[in-house]
């Protein structure tokens, strides 16, 4: 918001208030932040970085896929109200518990590969802020405080998430309803949530505290929620996209970062 003097009318003061870019523009935005983060990857070496949470990753994903297949077993054999072993009733629980886990399973996977990249964001930062805005010089942050910053975010938003498709998993038992109370409202919600965990390093490395980051997010709801949902497809892609994806996401989250607080948009 700037206050300006109007011409002709000596001390005058009127206040003009900066638009938002629009939807259109806003999808411009988004899709450009991952345009540029595919070619800072693969174009400006970035890519360098990926390699360490990319095996991380590798290691991390069998462990959470057999912690799936022992807590389901285990709950289906404590689940004595669920009718004899090997009944309808029995598999009915089993593949249900199947089903929450997998979810919990797959938002966690997400959160933990993301904080793979702490240690090395300040280096993807100053790479990212260099290359768009000529800056060299960088905020003196240790990453030490920034991998802290992200596992306490992490935990905060892998929480609210978690909250989330707990309620999502329950309003679809809704007939037409539920569906849309939770394609309309809940899908959205978790998106902006996954755009959130992967903008907010960035912010806190600018100087924002919590407050101010969640503050300057949602200035810009329609930004953080197409840059999850960015994320979110590209995890879609079989096998690949569960290794490259968080580092699109992240990269991404820097460079829309950078854009937000380098031109003042969204401050």
């Amino acid at each position: 918001m700037n206050e300006l003097g109007e011409p002709g009318a000596p001390g005058k003061v009127v206040t003009v208030v900066e638009a938002k870019p629009g939807i259109r523009a806003t999808f411009r935005e988004a899709f450009s932040a991952y345009r540029t983060a595919n070619r800072l990857i693969w174009g400006g070496g970035l890519w360098r970085y990926w390699v360490i949470p990319a095996l991380l990753a590798v290691a991390y994903l069998p462990l959470l896929v057999l912690g799936i297949a022992w807590t389901s077993d285990w709950l289906a054999g404590h689940m004595k109200w669920s009718g004899a072993e090997g009944s309808w009733s029995w598999w009915l629980w089993r593949v249900m518990w199947w089903g929450v886990l997998g979810v919990v399973g797959w938002l966690t996977y997400r959160s933990v590969v993301l904080l793979f990249h702490a240690p090395f964001l300040d280096a993807i930062s100053e790479r990212v802020e260099k290359d768009l805005t000529g800056r060299d010089e960088a905020p003196d942050v240790k990453w030490v405080s920034m991998a802290w910053r992200s596992v306490r975010m992490a935990a905060v938003i892998g929480g609210l998430s978690m909250i989330v498709a707990v309620l999502n998993l329950g309003v679809t038992l809704i007939p037409v309803l539920g569906w849309i109370v939770s394609i309309g409202i809940l899908l959205p919600v978790q998106l902006w949530l996954g755009g959130a965990q992967a903008l907010d390093p960035y912010l806190g490395r600018n100087g924002d505290g919590a407050r101010a980051s969640l503050r300057r997010m949602r200035q810009r709801p329609l930004l953080v929620l197409l840059l999850g949902a960015g994320g979110a497809l590209i995890l879609l892609i079989p096998v690949l996209g569960w290794f490259v994806g968080p580092t699109y996401v992240v990269v991404a989250g820097v460079v829309t970062g950078v854009r937000m607080t380098w031109t003042g948009n969204g401050g």
